[in-house]
């Protein structure tokens, strides 16, 4: 037991060992610049869908694994590495390789508790980079093509976050029936085209990108009919004005 508690001291419950990796991603915008209001906004959201994401992920099973090569060893005394495979909520496959107590590593209910717990709470997963922070700086040119976000305009941002997150954000792009991405405009995950993006998404997206209210937007030609997704509500007023 004091062998244990020693070992505590100098390692945490569990250790995920994670790689950080570039993410390249496309927003559907046309009037839109990439300023720190949109940037915050997306980094936020990003955030808060993966962590829906491990929130609610199960262990699927867990194998021994050879730590990385430059982890010392002296810190892995009474210790065992893993690789997990986990599933998340919306059923991408991810594997982590990590270290920790045995106890905490042979027991599923435990282990998933500090998965959770390491990857949610720790830190933010996903940051917007920087000009100065990467040698290729993002484009914020606009850029057209069929097969992202209906052939609308899109602008590139780049993202840094860990390799598994990255890996669950372009499963989700790749599922028609996951639209948490649409909202916030993200129209392509390093090449891969977001699959729920269709026409009424990007005619929203592109109305409220003007930053002006529906009048002025329509008075300055800017749109010369309603989006179609808006069709309802002007019925609605119609309807009201008769009344």
């Amino acid at each position: 037991m004091a062998e244990e508690e020693d070992t505590s001291e100098y390692f945490p419950d569990i250790k995920i060992y994670d790689e950080d990796v570039h993410l390249k991603l496309l927003i559907c915008g046309a009037h839109c610049t990439p300023d720190s209001s949109i940037l915050n906004s997306l980094e936020d959201g990003l955030n808060a869908l993966l962590n829906i994401e491990f929130r609610w992920c199960k262990l699927q099973d867990r194998v021994s694994a050879v730590a990385p090569l430059h982890v010392d060893s002296a810190l892995l005394d009474g210790v065992v590495t893993i690789c997990c495979n986990i599933t998340t909520s919306s059923s991408s496959h991810v594997s982590l390789l990590l270290s920790g107590s045995p106890q905490t590593c042979f027991d599923d209910e435990l282990l998933e508790k500090h998965i959770k717990k390491e990857l949610i709470e720790s830190r933010r997963l996903v940051r917007v980079v920087s000009v100065s922070e990467d040698d290729g700086p993002s484009s914020a040119e606009p850029l057209t093509s069929m097969s992202v976000a209906s052939g609308a305009s899109t602008f590139e941002v780049l993202m840094t976050l860990p390799k598994w997150a990255a890996q669950v954000l372009k499963y989700l792009a790749q599922e028609t029936s996951y639209k948490s991405l649409v909202p916030l405009g993200i129209a392509s995950v390093n090449g891969t085209p977001v699959s729920s993006f269709d026409k009424e998404d990007v005619d929203r997206l592109l109305f409220f990108c003007t930053n002006q209210d529906e009048d002025e937007a329509i008075g300055s030609g800017l749109y010369h009919h309603l989006p179609r997704w808006s069709a309802s509500l002007a019925k609605d007023r119609v309807k009201g004005n008769i009344v």
